[in-house]
């Protein structure tokens, strides 16, 4: 029956076994019988167990077919699970091959990338120890992680010094540590901060043996798993600060120098100006009065002298002026033809002088009006003319003169002067142009000048953004032209009713009752003003320096103050600006007029801001004074002055003239004693060692006896004391004693020359005096 068990149930089956069971429970009924009973039933049990077996037979019979039938079904089922176990064990093989194959595949590259990897590391870390600058790697706790040779160098210590130790104690000097760490800090907690990932920025670092240096870091933040490392990368710029502080230190050196040299000029202007000052403007007083021929024949040698040595003074300070771009061109309304026409007659008697002659072509010029820089673009062409004559000799100048438009609203005039002299050597065209050059050929041996004319030209065409160049020959001649463009414009209103200079009469009408205060600290000076004021008819009173004249404004009203700018006290333009802080009381209407030696524009705008009207620059004339108030100017001549060695003849004789003998006989004793008493009170002074007086002091007194000495004529003593100043303002006291005593003794010289004896006849007329 167990085999039955592995027989899939069947209904025949189920059907048979339940006969059978029937079967065999009647079969056991009646063995179980009694023996009379079982005896009496013994047909019955031989008919059924016969029955019985053959339907045993039948049973056996279907039951080994269906066991068979089974057994056939558990192979069929057992070969599909065979080939299905062979199906996943092939499966299982191919997955695992795949997956060795896979793994095969992944430990060889990882090899690779290992293999690159160090590679990388390796090229980085030669790069890194290969690199001029400093990198250093720290953790967010500031220990050091890295750090390469270039470090090494900058700081000092040796790299296994300092990994794992905190770089701040070591690297960073300890009065930055603290904002270190807290930029640090900050970093962290909040992504941001002024150090970190800022690009280059300038430190203090730390060398080993506690040297401070000048270094430039970088910073940068990277996250190494769940901690934030930095890069650091270092640069030691020691040697670009010293660079840098080498490059300052030449730069404040030549700021020093320029402005030395500004000094100087401002000096020089005017040491120079004030006693041409003097010189001009006791001429313009005497050409009002009534000379003798003799006396003419000699004024006239003085106005002109004095008028070529102020262009020799301007040339040098103009030049100045230009350099330093302080003049910015003006925009006069004037006719160009006109201005040319009255340069060419003005120069016709200097032509005929040496033998030449002028022509000029103004064909195709325009006789407009034209908005431009007048007195520059005479300059131009005086100083191009008065080349042309002066180093041609017994021959012809050329001036042509044309227009043409630009086609932007302006017109360039283009002038050419031509002459036939001795011409200019190809090596020398551009040489001509530079500071003090003066050709030593030929006949201009004998021509005077600075050498300053056409480099002073050309500064003002390019200022005015002109062009100007030249064509010569040897022994053929040259041409120096000009381009300068002008803008056009309608001709000026006239005004015939408008009084001129010459108009004495109208002038002194117009300024009757005007009243004037004159503050000037140099008493030759304040008297020549005083003369042209009173001359043209105001009422005048005198201060001797900027604190007496600002107490005369505020207690009498004046219409008219003229104020030199360099006084003692109180100067001229600190005094303006305290007449203009407290409403200058008696005088708030009143306006100022500075004047002043020095022609900077930068010194001109000062006077302006401190509440000027106008500023007059020294030598102040008659024409000056009198364009202040308003009156038409009229041009006025200019000509040269000469110096004797040791005296300055001709502007001792002007001062003379318009002084009068008497007051010049005073002036003279005055001159004298202040400056024995200046000379007295310096040596005495610099016998002490140190001296007592602070330096600035000693350059204040010498300077106020080299003015002196200027505006009386003493040309030597002036030089001396100008010397003995410059090296005062160096505290070379030794060099000033030798300097002061070269001084004394020229001043012994000046004093004894007899024209400044006291003695001097007070009646005489200097008129009178023989031929």
């Amino acid at each position: 029956m167990r085999s039955s068990n592995h027989l899939t149930p069947d209904a025949q089956l189920i059907a048979l076994l339940d006969a059978l069971h029937v079967q065999t429970i009647e079969l056991a009924r009646i063995i179980d019988q009694p023996d009379k009973e079982l005896r009496h039933d013994l047909p019955i049990l031989y008919a059924q167990i016969g029955a019985q077996g053959t339907f045993l037979q039948t049973l056996s019979s279907y039951t080994i077919k269906l066991f068979a039938k089974t057994s056939d079904d558990h192979r069929a089922q057992l070969s599909k699970l065979l080939i299905q176990i062979l199906v996943i064990a092939l499966l299982l093989a191919v997955s695992f091959i795949s997956v060795v194959v896979l793994l095969y595949r992944s430990a060889r590259e990882e090899r690779a990338t290992q293999i690159s990897l160090a590679n990388v590391t390796a090229r980085l870390q030669s790069t890194i120890g290969a690199s001029l600058d400093a990198v250093i790697v720290s953790d967010q706790n500031g220990v050091l992680l890295d750090y390469n040779g270039a470090a090494e160098h900058v700081f000092g210590y040796s790299r296994d010094e300092v990994l794992g130790k905190q770089a701040l104690h070591y690297l960073i000097p300890e009065s930055n540590r603290s904002i270190m760490r807290s930029e640090i800090r900050q970093h962290l907690e909040t992504g941001e901060s002024p150090l970190v990932g800022k690009g280059l920025l300038q430190l203090n670092g730390l060398k080993k043996g506690g040297e401070v240096i000048p270094i430039e870091v970088s910073i940068a933040p990277a996250v190494d798993g769940d901690q934030t490392i930095f890069i650091s990368f270092v640069r030691d710029i020691s040697e670009r600060e010293a660079i840098k502080e080498n490059i300052l230190r030449s730069r404040d050196e030549a700021l020093k120098m320029a402005k030395a040299k500004s000094d100087f000029i401002t000096i020089m202007s005017h040491e120079m100006r004030t006693p041409l000052n003097g010189v001009i403007s006791a001429h313009e007083v005497l050409s009002s009065t009534t000379l003798t021929p003799y006396q003419s024949k000699f004024f006239s040698i003085a106005r002109s002298s004095a008028a070529h040595l102020l262009s020799h003074v301007n040339d040098v300070l103009d030049i100045a002026s230009l350099d330093a771009s302080e003049t910015a061109p003006r925009k006069d309304r004037f006719s160009p033809l006109e201005a040319i026409e009255e340069i060419m007659e003005n120069a016709q008697s200097l032509a005929r002088a040496r033998g030449n002659s002028l022509g000029a072509d103004f064909t195709g010029a325009d006789a407009g009006f034209y908005i431009g820089d007048k007195r520059r673009f005479r300059s131009i062409l005086i100083n191009l003319l008065g080349n042309a004559i002066k180093f041609t000799q017994n021959g012809h100048i050329q001036i042509d003169f044309g227009t043409f438009s630009q086609g932007d609203g302006t017109v360039c005039f283009e002038v050419h002067v031509t002459d036939n002299g001795l011409g200019i050597p190809n090596d020398k065209l551009e040489v001509i142009f530079n500071d003090f050059v003066r050709l030593n050929t030929g006949y201009d041996r004998d021509a005077d000048g600075t050498g300053l004319g056409l480099s002073i030209t050309r500064r003002m065409v390019q200022t005015m953004s002109g062009e100007m160049g030249v064509e010569s020959e040897v022994g053929v001649g040259s041409t120096f032209w000009v381009k300068l463009p002008f803008v056009n414009c309608p001709p000026p209103e006239t005004n015939k009713d408008e009084p001129s200079f010459n108009a004495a009469s109208s002038v002194g009408n117009r300024t009757q009752g005007i009243r004037a205060l004159l503050v000037e600290d140099n008493a030759i000076n304040r008297t020549l003003m005083l003369e042209f004021l009173e001359d043209v008819g105001l009422e005048v009173r005198t201060a001797e320096n900027g604190q007496t004249g600002v107490e005369a404004a505020n207690a009498t009203k004046f219409d008219y103050i003229f104020m030199d700018i360099s006084m003692p006290v109180l100067d001229g333009i600190a005094a303006t600006k305290k007449l203009r802080a407290n409403g200058m009381g008696a005088s708030a209407g009143a306006k100022i007029i500075g004047f002043t030696a020095h022609s900077s524009q930068e010194s001109r705008d000062d006077c302006l801001a401190a509440g000027m009207y106008d500023v007059l620059v020294k030598p102040v004339g008659r024409a000056d004074i009198l364009a202040v108030l308003g009156f038409k100017p009229v041009a006025k001549t200019e000509a040269p002055i000469l110096a004797g060695e040791l005296l300055d003849i001709q502007q001792i004789e002007s001062i003379r003239d318009v002084l009068g003998p008497e007051r010049f006989a005073k002036t003279c004793a005055r001159f004298r004693s202040e400056m024995k008493k200046g000379f007295q009170y310096l040596i005495e002074d610099l016998s002490n060692q140190p001296p007592v007086s602070q330096p600035k002091d000693l350059v204040i007194q010498i300077h106020k006896l080299a003015g002196l000495s200027a505006s009386m004529g003493a040309s030597a003593l002036h030089a001396k004391l100008a010397a003995a100043q410059s090296i005062a303002e160096t505290d070379n006291f030794d060099a000033l004693r030798e300097e002061l005593n070269e001084a004394a003794i020229c001043l012994e010289r000046t004093l004894g020359a007899e024209v400044y004896d006291e003695a001097v006849t007070v009646n005489a007329d200097p008129r009178e005096r023989p031929r």
